[in-house]
Order: structure tokens, then C-alpha cells, then sequence
């Protein structure tokens, strides 16, 4: 099975492409936003949809506003307005879904926005203008000034070919992303041993089987002592921002900071995730079920909560699991966490009772048993997807979990 993953470099300010490929970015701004000007005006005026042929070529014959050749990157320009028509095609499907269900919306979607002034935006590079060459170095157009990145991708006996490349800037720095194809096996054993997962916060992940091994719980509290580390001195520096009177309200050392945090937090992700994957591995686990709701930050106002990337773990998990052949299912989790796992209740509305929650750490089942809460909610997980899961005729192994440090 062919699927594609993506290989990131970081190309920062102390770097001698910084400079230029900034420049890029910001050219790139420029053909985003005008095509989008010849894109609204047309609809505004007459009501017509301007597609990406028709704007391709307006862009490309206007030299009064030469963007398009100032890239020096024929497939990036290309490529930047067929971003645009995206961004086009998403508004007509969304307005079209508000007119039949406006209560989902809060508001009527806006055409697609113009992107700041002075801002900057991504581009891409099909493989007219970067070649993987035998030398194990990427190549890149000459209007790079000889820009090439050595892949680690290359070392990988599973890769079909590089398609292509993004340039992505972000807080002061330029994410280079490579993406390539891989050929993996599409085995996937469905009848073996099955994971659950519960993710939550100071139980960041909570992982239990069928098998009825002991529950693994990996300790959250270091990411979330991170995020409230940083999130302090991000909100220091912007206090001492406002009081010096900076206008523009950023500077390096904020973008540091907030780069520095963003990186802890995916290092860490990626760090679970492979352990979850090694667990299973080990104990011959052929599916793993995650419970995640989709709207579950909405409204929230612990700032902790809402600031981990729960579904960036989940895609992490996900490209993991289908790599090592385990069966990955996500699951929406509505009353797995009142109803009880140990009296072999379904996850239903009729059983649910929050109220056998002691406190956040600790479910009492209906003969005064007491578990973990995030353990509980983990194997009823579990049964939402496999219904015929029964508790162990011993239930020791599953009342005493055991926690998991992982460094961030």
C-alpha cells in the first residue's frame, strides 16, 4: 500500500537562506492575494466564480503587478493559486452547508481573506523546480542560489519517490517539508488482542487490553507543567512588550519561546506515541480503539486542556500503527466515563450515572469497588466499538495501573 509521509527540516534566522527564503514566502503573499482580488471582485461585480485556469492566466499576463515572475518558481506560482481555488471550493461548500443547518455556525462563513500586508505564506515545489538527485541531495531551482537539503528519508528501503516540497514560515523560521512515498504492507491482523485509549490530561494516556494486563497510565503532568512553564514566560514577555510601548507586539525572544514550546510538545507527542505502538507490539495487539470527541475543546476554559494537540497525537498514533500493521479505530467516547466497566454495563444513556465518580481520579462500580476513573472510561471505550468485552473473573489485574515517565 502506497501512502505518503512528510519529512520536516527548520530553517532559522541564524541560517544564510533565512533571508531568501523569506522573500519568497513574501512574494508568494503577493500572488496569493492577488488572485484573490481578481477572484472577489469578479464574484462581487457579477456573481461569477473566476477558476483557476482563468486566474492563472490573468495573474500571469498583468506585468504591472509582476509577483508571478518575481517567484522565479513557475510550479510555486502555480501552485499558490491552486491553493486559492482550495480556499474557494471550501467557502461554497460551507455556505452552502449554513443555508441548510445555520444553527451549526455562529455566524454567515466570509469569502476568503486577503493575508496581511506585510505577512508572509507558504509555497510549494512540484519536481520541475526540486529534483532528488544521486548524490542523496535535493536540488532546487537555480533562483534558490544552490538551497539543498539532505533527506533522511533516503535511508528508508520502503521509499517509492519524493513528490514534492513545502516551504511553510512560521514564527521566524521556515519549515521545509519533504514529501515522499513509501510502499508499506497492507496485512492487518483484526483477530488478535485488542488496546483501548483514554487520553486525558495529568493521565495524559490511559491504556488498557483485553488481555487484561495491567492498565498503563503515561504521566501528563510533565507536558502540562511545560505548557504553564512557557505559557508564563510567553505572557512575561508580552507584559513587558505593552510596557515599553512596542507597536508591533512581538520580538525574537517571544518567537523563540513559542517555537521552543511547540517543538517540546511534538517531540513528546511523537515519544508516546512509538511507546504506545512498542507496547502493543510486545503483548501482540492487532487493534488499538482511541475515544476522541470531536467538539470536546469547545466552550472549555482550562487553558491546559485546550492547548494539547490531543488530534496531533491521534495522527501520530494513527501513521504508526498502519506502518506496524495494527488495525487503528476512532472512536467517539459519550458515556464511557459514568458508566461502569466492573458491572459489565454498556456505554449507554439509560446506564449512565456521573455521580459514581468519587472525585476525577477514582469511579466506584455498584458494589463499592473502586477504580480508575481514566481506566474505567478506557475499557468502556473499548466496548463501544467490541460490545462483547466482559470484566476478568480476577479484577485485581485491573485495579492497580501502572504510571509511565516519559521525558519532554
Amino acid at each position: 500500500m502506497l501512502v505518503q509521509r512528510t519529512e520536516k527540516h527548520i530553517i532559522d534566522r541564524q541560517s544564510k537562506w533565512y533571508n531568501l527564503l523569506f522573500k519568497k514566502c513574501h512574494i508568494a503573499k503577493n500572488i496569493y492575494n492577488h488572485g484573490n482580488y481578481l477572484v472577489r471582485k469578479e464574484f462581487l461585480e457579477n456573481g461569477k466564480w473566476l477558476r483557476y485556469g482563468e486566474v492563472d492566466k490573468l495573474v500571469k499576463s498583468n506585468l504591472e503587478y509582476p509577483d508571478y515572475w518575481e517567484l522565479e518558481l513557475s510550479s510555486g506560482s502555480q501552485q499558490i493559486l491552486r491553493r486559492l481555488e482550495d480556499n474557494w471550493k471550501s467557502f461554497f461548500v460551507t455556505i452552502k452547508d449554513w443555508k441548510n443547518n445555520p444553527s451549526k455556525y455562529k455566524g454567515r462563513p466570509q469569502l476568503p481573506k486577503y493575508l496581511k500586508k506585510d505577512g508572509v505564506t507558504e509555497f510549494s515545489l512540484t519536481k520541475s523546480n526540486c529534483r532528488l538527485k544521486q548524490d542523496g541531495l535535493i536540488h532546487f531551482s537555480k533562483s534558490l542560489c544552490g538551497f539543498t537539503l539532505q533527506p533522511q528519508f533516503i535511508k528508508d528501503s520502503r521509499l517509492v519517490n519524493f513528490n514534492q516540497c513545502r516551504f511553510v514560515p512560521h514564527n521566524q523560521r521556515i519549515i521545509v517539508e519533504l514529501i515522499y512515498t513509501i510502499d508499506i504492507s497492507e496485512q492487518i491482523n483484526e483477530c488478535g488482542a485488542i488496546g483501548s485509549i483514554d487520553l486525558g490530561l495529568d493521565n495524559f494516556v490511559t491504556f488498557v487490553d483485553n488481555m487484561f494486563n495491567k492498565p498503563i497510565i503515561i504521566n501528563g503532568k510533565g507536558l502540562k507543567s511545560c505548557n504553564n512553564y512557557f505559557n508564563y514566560r510567553i505572557n512575561s514577555v508580552k507584559a513587558e512588550l505593552d510596557r515599553n510601548g512596542n507597536d508591533i507586539g512581538y520580538s525574537h525572544l517571544l518567537y523563540g519561546l513559542q517555537n521552543k514550546r511547540a517543538d517540546k510538545i511534538d517531540c513528546f507527542l511523537h515519544r508516546v506515541s512509538k511507546y504506545i505502538v512498542n507496547h502493543c507490539l510486545s503483548l501482540g495487539i492487532t487493534s488499538i480503539v482511541v475515544g476522541h470527541n470531536k467538539y470536546q475543546k469547545q466552550g472549555v476554559r482550562l487553558k491546559n486542556f485546550a492547548q494539547i494537540p490531543y488530534y496531533s497525537f491521534i495522527q501520530k498514533l494513527k501513521y504508526k500503527c498502519q506502518e506496524e500493521g495494527i488495525n487503528f479505530i476512532l472512536s467517539e467516547e459519550s458515556y464511557t466515563s459514568g458508566t461502569s466497566f466492573l458491572d459489565n454495563e454498556p456505554p449507554l444513556k439509560e446506564y449512565y450515572n456521573p455521580k459514581r465518580r468519587v472525585n476525577r481520579g477514582l469511579f466506584r462500580s455498584n458494589d463499592g469497588t473502586l477504580i480508575n476513573a481514566d481506566v474505567n472510561g478506557a475499557y468502556q471505550i473499548m466496548r463501544k466499538v467490541f460490545q462483547d468485552v466482559e470484566k476478568p473473573l480476577d479484577i485485581g489485574c485491573v485495579l492497580n495501573p501502572v504510571r509511565v515517565n516519559l521525558i519532554i
